[in-house]
């Protein structure tokens, strides 16, 4: 009777360790409680399928899932993330997917809850365990707005992509355990390509005197930048983190002050923000009196396929060239 006793004890903790084990995969995945790609067959010659919000995002995944996934990525080259809202067949990838790639932090405004509502795979941010900016430190100190909300634009630095790599390895191979030595091969070497840039594009940064590292950009898109190079973004045309904002008369007139009083070199625009926001730049630069460069980067999203830019490493590789070219003294 007591064996029986005991034995009965072992099984029910045995059942309660294998239920938080796959509860702790659920949790770190982040997504869909009753349908969890962890939990998917995939049938005979079918692969996984995958969604990711952002270009930036689907190809950071593509380099690690390699031929072993199908990655889709919802909004086009060139398109700002912010503002951008899924057509049908958009939508339709995103309810067949076992996985859905988001960045995390609202940068997905108009795209969340669809995803929410329609995905029955899990959805994972890429920038869990991402220590974030707020507001108020991603706007550099010097412009004095205080704003609350941790900074979305967690690609603008290369040691924050290397957290994704490691979050969308992990989903992967959740989903897929039979490829996860394949994936793991993979996020590794991406890891690597990363930590390589990072050294070039530091000696890059290096060559800017100190006193010329400051920055002016359309939105708040700089803060992990600035941190991880010692720039300062002295002021931006929207005072905001989101380009769904509107910039007040005093706020523009405040930004020309600055530029009449400070050392700026350029004015750094990102290549989705529009016509109406380059007129402002252009205003600026004007009001000035100085020659100030209006300068286009890329921001939220890569450019358009066979050009500069047109994947993650080639994104930060153009804005680090086009960085130091703006402010490097001539």
């Amino acid at each position: 009777m007591r064996q029986n006793i005991i034995l009965k004890m072992k099984k029910n903790v045995l059942l309660v360790i294998l239920f938080l084990n796959a509860a702790a995969v659920m949790l770190f995945a982040g997504g869909n409680s009753e349908s969890s790609a962890a939990h998917t067959v995939l049938k005979d010659g079918e692969m996984l399928r995958i969604v990711a919000t952002t270009n930036i995002i689907a190809d950071v995944v593509q380099n690690i899932a390699g031929d072993r996934a199908e990655v889709t990525g919802l909004i086009p080259a060139g398109q700002d993330p912010h503002g951008y809202e899924p057509g049908p067949k958009q939508v339709g990838a995103v309810e067949k997917a076992h996985i859905v790639f988001v960045n995390g932090f609202d940068l997905e405004e108009q795209i969340l809850d669809i995803v929410e509502n329609t995905t029955q795979g899990m959805i994972v941010e890429v920038s869990s365990g991402v220590d974030p900016l707020t507001h108020e430190e991603a706007d550099a100190v010097e412009s004095g707005h205080d704003h609350e909300g941790a900074d979305p634009h967690t690609w603008m630095s290369l040691r924050n992509v290397k957290i994704w790599a490691v979050n969308i390895e992990k989903a992967l191979s959740a989903a897929d355990p039979a490829n996860s030595v394949y994936y793991k091969s993979r996020a590794e070497k991406y890891a690597s390509e990363l930590d390589s840039l990072e050294t070039q594009v530091t000696a890059e940064f290096n060559s800017i005197l100190p006193e010329r590292r400051l920055i002016i950009t359309d939105h708040e898109v700089f803060g992990y930048l600035a941190r991880d190079y010692g720039f300062t973004i002295i002021g931006t045309i929207f005072p905001s983190l989101s380009t769904n904002s509107e910039a007040s008369a005093k706020h523009l007139g405040d930004l020309a002050d600055l530029l009449k009083s400070r050392d700026v070199n350029a004015i750094f625009i990102g290549e989705s923000s529009g016509d109406a926001v380059n007129k402002l730049a252009d205003a600026l630069s004007e009001e000035s009196g100085r020659k100030v460069k209006i300068i286009s980067i890329l921001t939220g999203s890569l450019s358009k396929k066979g050009t500069e830019g047109d994947t993650y490493l080639g994104f930060f590789r153009y804005n680090a060239e086009k960085i130091t070219e703006g402010l490097k003294t001539e």
